[in-house]
């Protein structure tokens, strides 16, 4: 039998209202440090963020609004499922899959996330303590979710994609319109019911698709990179490697993700430089030796990709936050 875990209630306290105007990946971090997630910034600008959410006992619900693209990668909390739908017009790529538009991504506690939307989007969430989740889906369809699960894929009816983003708006009015009003436990649950199965309502199934050889080579394609951010290591190093010539690599890419891979890992060094910075306790340091190791050699190109994307140079990154620590 399987062991039943209880949602981090300190993640998910129950009459919790975020509303936040847009705002820089680390000015967020309060709002997603007891999640085990991490924000890549992937796209050609600097990346803002704006995230409206409410919590109730058991449902976390999170509107998240990102200007440009992004990569999203680690856990959600343990004891929860995630309903998610990505409202775009961009590419977007969940563990390496491609996914339809009218398509609902699903995560359990024992589930990586690896996100990535090529454009601006609004990531709509609901996060539900399980056994409520589960009882809750038996309750409306009949059939346990388990089943569901590991053989059906859960997508939005294609005419009703509008409709569905328009409730979930709703919903979240409602909580952002009565924050001075408290509800008491019977009254959170009949909430809490009544927005799953407005929910539910739009929910269709369709056939699990089976792993194609696109999504395995896109996923090792990305591990390399991944592993390859401090080495001497070029797209050509990629393309031999997987045996592919470069115009299918590119396909590749464009396809599954939007981007080019050349582009992509110039974002993930980018961001590692970020991150390195960001943790350094000394401004007296050598940033070209860091960009150095990341294989960026001209520090004025360096220095001008670096401030497209983050609105500031390496110098006043490391300045700001070294005095600020």
């Amino acid at each position: 039998m399987k062991k039943e875990i209880v949602m981090d209630k300190e993640i998910f306290p129950a009459g919790m209202l975020i509303e936040t105007p847009l705002l820089d990946i680390e000015a967020i971090q309060p709002h997603t440090e007891k999640w085990d997630v991490e924000f890549i910034k992937i796209g050609k600008d600097d990346l803002k963020v704006a995230i409206h959410a409410f919590h109730t006992p058991r449902i976390q619900f999170s509107a998240v609004y990102y200007t440009d693209a992004y990569l999203l990668q680690g856990r959600f909390p343990q004891g929860s499922i995630v309903l998610s739908y990505i409202h775009t017009k961009s590419t977007t790529n969940f563990n390496n899959r491609k996914l339809k538009p009218d398509q609902l991504i699903v995560v359990t506690d024992a589930d990586e996330l690896n996100l990535i939307t090529n454009g601006p989007s609004t990531n709509y969430s609901v996060t539900i303590e399980e056994a409520f989740f589960t009882s809750a889906f038996k309750s409306y369809f009949g059939f346990d979710f388990d089943t569901v699960e590991s053989k059906m894929t859960l997508m939005l009816e294609a005419s009703k994609t509008d409709a569905y983003v328009e409730i979930l708006n709703d919903w979240l009015h409602f909580f952002l319109n009565t924050k001075d009003l408290t509800f008491s436990e019977e009254e959170y649950l009949h909430i809490e019911y009544e927005i799953l199965d407005s929910l539910f309502g739009f929910v269709s199934m369709g056939k699990k698709r089976g792993i194609k050889r696109s999504d395995v080579k896109i996923g090792k394609a990305r591990e390399l990179l991944h592993r390859n951010l401090e080495n001497t290591y070029y797209i050509s190093d990629l393309v031999r490697e997987l045996r592919v010539n470069e115009r299918s690599l590119q396909y590749l890419f464009k396809e599954h993700l939007g981007i080019s891979p050349k582009h992509y890992l110039k974002q993930l060094r980018l961001n590692a430089i970020r991150q390195e910075l960001l943790s350094l306790k000394d401004v007296d340091v050598n940033i070209k030796e860091i960009a150095r190791r990341y294989n960026f050699f001209h520090m004025g190109h360096f220095a001008a990709e670096y401030k497209k994307i983050f609105s500031e140079t390496p110098s006043q990154t490391l300045k700001q936050y070294v005095s600020s620590s």
